[in-house]
This record gives structure tokens, C-alpha cells and sequence, in this order.
């Protein structure tokens, strides 16, 4: 059956007849209003404190022709981009090293994940399970320690804000009740991100100088036990003569030689590959840091009343007009 389409003044007049239903009820429309603005002022949000520290990547010293290979997808793997700054810093193993930085906020020392746990009130939450969280080491492993952390983690992720401005600067954004706390944590995670990609520029050199290291201390120990050798085999040899005795004395000091100059030669190569380690640092520079005391935003009082009013008139046109239909149906249902 095909349904019939409605003319302009039966339109009006259903409008008309909203109008006439929303006039008769104002006085229900304004309390309902009202309690949903009351509402919202005393569930009015706390005080938000942001942190905000400007980093400035080092430039690419590449080559034309390596600049045209960097389009084709080829680029080197320890230059930093916004990307990979952005990808590390909000990384689930580099927030959880953050967590448990210790820190001192108003004389009191303890770490980061305390902190926040007070901020959140999760022990309040996990005590109402029976749960009990004031005694949990969170170095050790377990269910609990995981799923706090894990929860912990994902709620920072909340409160990070990482952008790229428009003089390619690097603008990274914590947020927090406390802005003690939210300085704290913008701070460990610029200088836990900073410390990832320092270490990663260095890490084949560094690599080799501790091979090197333990090459050398290897080398040291028998250039030690020859010295003492070639000692006594001169003490030995001292006004005798005798060819036996005079060749494993040429053999001593000729193996002491080779020891002392591959010791000497092992010293070299450390200085170099220190002095390379120095220069190939990656030198990401802090450009601004948060400084206390930090402004605090709060929601505007005026912005909340208004949207909970709209909230309450929506709700109040919608019980009006559906309460008939809900109620024939009822009924309907009753009568059958």
C-alpha cells in the first residue's frame, strides 16, 4: 500500500501541535533542563595542566644523489624522522621505562607509576574488588604487575600529544591533573625517547670497542705472564751461557714484543673508534622546556550550562513527543 505523502499545512499543523505540547509542559522541559546543568557543574572536570617541550631534529647531511635514493624508499636507517621520534616515544617499552623512573614531587621520592596510580585512584578501584595494590613490585613479572602496567601505559598514551609544527620543530604535549606530574613525565619521556636514539646511533661502535676492551684485557693478562716469564728466564740466564736456555730467551722476548705491540695496537684502536663513538652522537637538541608554574585549563562554566541545557531540552522534546506513542503501545499490548 502505498503511503500518502503530507501536505504543507498538515505539516504546520504537527508542528503547531509540538509547539502547543512543549508550551503546556515548559515548567517539566525547564527542570529537566536545569538538573542536567546542575549536573554538569558539579561533575565539572578537574583543573588540566599541559607540559610542552620544542625538540629539534638534526638535519640530513645526505648528498643530492642520496637525497633522490631517500624518495625511492632507500633512507638511512639512524636518521631520525618525526615518525620514528614519534613511534619510540609513545612505545609501549619506552612509556613503561618512564613508569618506573623515580622522581621527587613536593619532597616526596618515588616512582612515576605511583604517582599516576594516586592520580587515577586505582587503588581505591582495586580495592573495592579486593584487590590490593600497595605492595606490588613492579621490576618483578606477573598477572597483576602486567595488567596494571599495561593499563597504566595505555592512560599515558592518552595524555601524550606528539606534532610536527611548521618550522619542522617537534612539539611534545603531556597532560595532567598534577603539574608537577605532568612536567615529570614530559621530561623522562623527551629524555628516555632522546636517550633510545643516541644509544642506537652509537650501538655498532660501541659494540666494537667492547670487543676490543675485552680483546685487550685478554692480551694484557698474557703480555703480564710473559713479562714475569722473560723476568725469570733472565735471572736464570744471568753469567751462564747455554744455547738452550739462550734460544727460549730469544723466543720470550720476541713473543713479549709481539704482545707489547699488539697491546699498543689494540690502545690505538680503541682511542679511534672512541673518538668516532663521540662524533657519530646524534645531536637532537631540546629547542624549549615546560617550566612551572604551568597554566591550567578548566572547561568554561558558561560552555557547560549551555550543553547540558541542549542536552536536557533534547531529551525533554523527545519524552514529550514519544511518551503518547509509548504509552498507545502499552496499552495495545495490555488489551491483548
Amino acid at each position: 500500500m502505498k503511503q500518502r505523502e503530507l501536505t504543507l499545512s498538515e505539516i504546520l499543523d504537527k508542528i503547531l501541535s509540538i509547539i502547543i505540547l512543549l508550551k503546556r509542559n515548559y515548567l517539566l522541559i525547564i527542570i529537566i533542563m536545569s538538573g542536567f546543568s546542575i549536573y554538569g557543574v558539579l561533575n565539572r572536570e578537574d583543573e588540566i595542566y599541559t607540559a610542552k617541550t620544542t625538540i629539534l631534529l638534526p638535519s640530513s647531511n645526505k648528498s643530492s644523489v642520496l637525497s633522490m635514493i631517500g624518495q625511492f624508499g632507500v633512507n638511512d636507517k639512524k636518521e631520525i624522522t618525526f615518525g620514528k621520534f614519534k613511534s619510540i616515544a609513545r612505545s609501549n617499552s619506552n612509556l613503561k621505562s618512564v613508569l618506573l623512573k623515580k622522581i621527587n614531587i613536593n619532597n616526596i621520592s618515588d616512582k612515576i607509576i605511583h604517582f599516576l596510580m594516586d592520580e587515577l585512584e586505582l587503588r581505591k578501584t582495586y580495592a573495592k574488588s579486593g584487590s590490593d595494590l600497595s605492595n606490588v613490585n613492579f621490576n618483578a613479572t606477573g598477572l597483576q604487575q602486567d595488567t596494571v602496567m599495561n593499563y597504566l601505559i595505555n592512560q599515558l598514551k592518552k595524555r601524550i600529544i606528539i606534532n610536527e609544527t611548521i618550522d619542522e620543530l617537534i612539539k611534545v604535549e603531556t597532560f595532567g591533573k598534577s603539574e608537577y606530574l605532568a612536567v615529570e613525565i614530559n621530561n623522562k619521556i623527551v629524555d628516555q625517547t632522546i636517550k633510545f636514539f643516541d644509544d642506537f646511533s652509537v650501538l655498532d661502535d660501541v659494540n666494537t670497542l667492547s670487543n676490543l676492551e675485552k680483546r685487550k684485557d685478554s692480551i694484557q693478562d698474557l703480555l703480564n705472564n710473559e713479562e714475569i716469564k722473560l723476568a725469570f728466564l733472565k735471572d736464570a740466564a744471568f753469567r751462564t751461557v747455554k744455547s738452550k736456555g739462550h734460544l727460549e730467551l730469544l723466543r720470550s722476548e720476541r713473543q713479549f714484543q709481539i704482545l707489547d705491540k699488539t697491546y699498543v695496537e689494540l690502545i690505538k684502536q680503541m682511542e679511534i673508534i672512541s673518538f668516532k663513538i663521540d662524533n657519530n652522537r646524534i645531536n637532537i637538541t631540546i629547542v624549549d622546556n615546560p617550566m612551572l608554574p604551568l597554566n591550567g585549563e578548566k572547561k568554561s562554566l558558561t560552555k557547560i550550562i549551555i550543553l547540558q541545557s541542549i542536552i536536557g531540552f533534547v531529551l525533554s522534546v523527545l519524552l514529550l513527543i514519544g511518551y503518547p506513542f509509548v504509552s498507545k503501545m502499552i496499552r495495545k499490548i495490555k488489551a491483548s
